[in-house]
């Protein structure tokens, strides 16, 4: 497979693409988007609704919009494979919700971002946020794209919400989280944030109509039907450029319950996921004052055509194989604030054998990691009022390479923050390719972390 992977890599690519893919933070494959996309007349149609949308809602409600949201700004100094590259941004999230009536309520995120890079982090910078899977409506806009910057605003949440008794129905862009575990949730399929992501204020929408029905105090049934479409490892759909798609195979419908029996939460959940079927559980709870908490799921690939991909769909197809997913992991919090956790997550769609199979399996989202075998710890500790440390470890047993980050958060006052981040990946370093496109295949990994760099991150971030 390999083989027809390095034949047929190109096909992945969507044409016009100004920008390579590239190794990202953690040895992942971290792809920019098509540059050239137009301002379709369809686009400017869906702009149109947002604004008549966010409009109505506030011409018609009763109440007072609550308005706020954060400017970030910041950046990051790293090195790979002897290179040294710079990215600066500034980033600005306005949130509105408004209690339209008793039993309905309104919420729409604007998310904008511009950032600057040197030349060789010029590909490094992800922005796939506002397409890619889970997501029917294209909302993003390009609003300036050059050698050096890029600037994108997309829309991040855009629901309504409906409550009557037990039940509660939220319609459109929205955050669905589920799981209960932290660094790995097999369960928590749309869009989960990354085992070294340490700030998880904020997750991304999928365009989804979501139904909670509480059947007592400890106890409920959620039933989603989440809409997107078929996409390539950049995040762009295959049939072609559209504002507005959903096909089965994009799209999701799961049903999950989650109770309470004898000081255990527990949840367990089935259904149509991207690519495939899924079933799954999870518990969490406490042995004594330790949390502990476990969660599991089996995914059955649907559709993945056998011997050598004939077309880019059949290759994007193949990354995609029936496998587990296992979670164990405890936790402990001392009087003294020193909260320590530790996690280990059993990956059977690892492919450490493979590197360049696991960086598409994870840039397409068939894998979480590319070992297969992986434990993480994390630390963290009051070290005044207003500071607080944390140290997270990640560490991939199957090629023997892993992660090391540290941050200093300083609370300057109610609604700012200053954060100093510090990282580093260990294991084999990556070799020279015959390869000169992509850029992140010239040199070929040979290990899950040991391309990752050594980086130094600065980040204001101020909340309204």
């Amino acid at each position: 497979m390999g083989e027809a992977i390095g034949q047929h890599l190109k096909w992945l690519l969507p044409s016009g693409s100004t920008r390579r893919p590239s190794a990202a933070f953690s040895g992942s494959l971290c792809c920019a988007k098509n540059q050239t996309r137009r301002q379709t007349r369809g686009r400017k149609y869906l702009a149109a609704l947002v604004v008549a949308t966010v409009a109505t809602a506030s011409i018609y409600t009763s109440n007072a919009a609550e308005v706020g949201g954060n400017v970030r700004g910041g950046g990051v100094a790293f090195r790979v494979d002897g290179e040294n590259s710079a990215i600066g941004f500034v980033n600005g999230r306005a949130t509105l919700n408004e209690d339209i009536s008793e039993n309905v309520e309104f919420e729409a995120h604007l998310f904008g971002t511009v950032q600057y890079f040197s030349d060789t982090a010029d590909a490094l910078i992800p922005a796939r946020e506002g397409h890619g899977q889970y997501r029917a409506l294209d909302l993003l806009w390009d609003n300036g794209v050059g050698k050096r910057h890029q600037a994108l605003i997309y829309v991040d949440r855009l629901t309504a919400a409906f409550s009557a008794g037990d039940l509660d129905v939220t319609v459109g862009r929205q955050a669905i989280t589920f799981g209960k575990a932290y660094f790995w949730n097999p369960l928590d399929i749309f869009r989960p944030f990354g085992a070294d992501q340490i700030n998880r204020d904020y997750k991304a929408g999928v365009d989804a109509v979501r139904a909670d029905l509480e059947i007592n105090t400890f106890s409920g049934v959620t039933l989603a039907a989440v809409f997107g479409r078929e996409v390539d490892i950049l995040g762009e759909p295959f049939n072609g450029e559209k504002d507005i798609g959903v096909d089965t195979y994009g799209s999701a419908l799961i049903a999950r319950y989650a109770g309470y029996v004898n000081g255990w939460d527990f949840s367990i959940q089935g259904g149509k996921v991207y690519g495939g079927l899924q079933a799954g559980g999870a518990m969490v709870g406490e042995i004594g004052p330790v949390q502990v908490r476990a969660e599991a799921t089996y995914f059955d690939a649907i559709e993945r055509p056998d011997g050598v991909p004939v077309t880019p769909r059949d290759l994007s197809r193949q990354l995609f194989t029936d496998h587990w997913q296992a979670v164990a992991g405890a936790g402990y919090r001392w009087p003294n604030t020193l909260q320590v956790d530790g996690e280990y997550f059993y990956n059977g769609a690892g492919s450490a054998d493979n590197q360049i199979v696991g960086l598409l399996r994870r840039a397409i989202g068939a894998a979480r990691q590319t070992n297969t075998h992986l434990f993480g710890a994390r630390a963290s500790y009051e070290l005044t009022p207003i500071v607080v440390g944390s140290l997270v470890s990640i560490h991939g047993f199957s090629d023997d390479s892993g992660l090391v980050q540290g941050q200093i958060a300083w609370s300057l006052s109610d609604e700012t923050d200053l954060l100093f981040t510090g990282s580093a990946g260990y294991g084999r370093r990556p070799v020279a390719s015959a390869l000169t496109f992509p850029r992140s295949l010239t040199r070929l990994p040979q290990s899950e972390f040991g391309a990752g760099r050594g980086a130094l991150s600065v980040e204001l971030r101020s909340y309204f």
